[in-house]
């Protein structure tokens, strides 16, 4: 019973991280092809000794190795990046495998901005998918914590805002990596009063976005993805978020 318990745990930490592991090789990063020896390390030894502590073992000494090695990890998908976007701009196409790369990219942003950026990720997400409409709506208040958005309400009942740059506080930044550029707009109907703030989501054609989080440095080439969205691999879309209160 242990042992058949111990082969879907490795089954299914199989299905989960051997996708990310040759997503990590075929991006050229040292950690991918570190993770793989240790993924091929914990079966032997789970051959020779079958059961969850062989599993567990690896699973985390694998965590910890790639989690020390994002520092290089980082620096190595922003060069790779940079050459993907001077390829795009010189007209050349990328290969399947390199489109494969950036989509895959826009997966590991979804899932490691989220706890950080939740709408941010969100949005991203829903970029895989067509939307008939072209128009999707959420209700959500983070975007009120927002001083430039505070300040653009005070002024006028519509308008836009937007971000030179995101080095601000968390909510500010938030925001701003959220809905950059923004229009928004206030009504009052029947003792509410509708906050909406719309933004079209889609990759510029050639940009940068840099974020510093001590002691790390993230520099994310948007550019390859508009590309991806040119190619049919993603989809833009109009976001409009929505917050309601009582007056």
């Amino acid at each position: 019973m242990k042992n058949r318990t111990s082969f879907f745990i490795l089954l299914f930490l199989s299905v989960i991280f051997l996708p990310f592991i040759f997503w990590n090789i075929t991006f050229g990063f040292y950690a991918g092809y570190i993770s793989l020896i240790i993924y091929f390390a914990g079966l032997f030894f789970y051959k020779k000794a079958p059961g969850i502590r062989p599993l567990i073992t690896f699973l985390i000494s694998g965590v910890v190795i790639y989690l020390f090695m994002i520092p290089l990890t980082l620096r190595q998908l922003e060069n790779t990046s940079a050459g993907y976007q001077a390829k795009i701009n010189r007209g050349e196409h990328l290969t399947f495998i390199e489109k494969c790369n950036i989509y895959g990219l826009n997966i590991t942003m979804v899932v490691v901005g989220y706890p950080i950026f939740p709408e941010l990720s969100k949005e991203a997400f829903l970029m895989m998918f067509p939307s008939k409409s072209g128009v999707r709506e959420f209700e959500d208040d983070f975007f009120m914590k927002s001083k430039k958005m505070q300040e653009a309400f005070k002024k006028s009942p519509r308008g836009k805002v937007y971000w030179p740059h995101y080095d601000f506080p968390y909510h500010e930044a938030r925001t701003g990596l959220t809905l950059n550029l923004c229009t928004y707009e206030i009504t009052k109907s029947n003792g509410v009063k509708t906050y909406k703030a719309s933004t079209k989501v889609r990759y510029p054609a050639n940009a940068q976005v840099i974020i510093k989080t001590f002691p790390i440095k993230i520099v994310i080439e948007e550019g390859i993805l508009h590309y991806l969205e040119k190619e049919g691999w993603l989809f833009p879309y109009t976001s409009i978020w929505i917050h309601k209160e009582s007056v």
